[in-house]
């Protein structure tokens, strides 16, 4: 089973103020009842509420997420639909859950590769 690295607290004090810094109230949750809500997925699995939820609405938000959990060892679950059936959208304990049900416009369909970008 593969195991997570857990985040320091020093370390999370630090992420959750560089992601208020950058993102309004809205687009950062961490009300205790809006944690809960993205704790776990359609699966019997325990949930676990994450450190706090970040809706992106642009690749930037991804990025700024992303680079920041990478500098840091934090880490992240992406959401989009919550329809998952295997554990594999809850929270490991904290960390972050990027919200990514805002970023929902086609960009391009492209047949022939098969791959669409969202």
């Amino acid at each position: 089973m593969k195991r997570f690295r857990k985040t320091r607290p020093s370390t999370r004090a630090q992420v959750l103020e560089r992601l208020n810094a950058r993102f309004s109230p809205e687009d950062a949750l961490q009300r205790p009842e809006d944690l809960e809500a993205f704790a776990d997925d359609w699966t019997e699995i325990p949930g676990h509420p994450p450190d706090i939820v970040i809706k992106a609405r642009s690749i930037q938000d991804v990025q700024f997420v992303l680079k920041l959990a990478s500098e840091t060892g934090t880490p992240v679950v992406p959401r989009v639909a919550n329809t998952n059936i295997g554990g594999l959208a809850i929270p490991e304990k904290g960390g972050i859950v990027l919200d990514l049900t805002e970023m929902n416009r086609i960009l391009e369909v492209n047949e022939a590769d098969m791959y669409a970008v969202i």
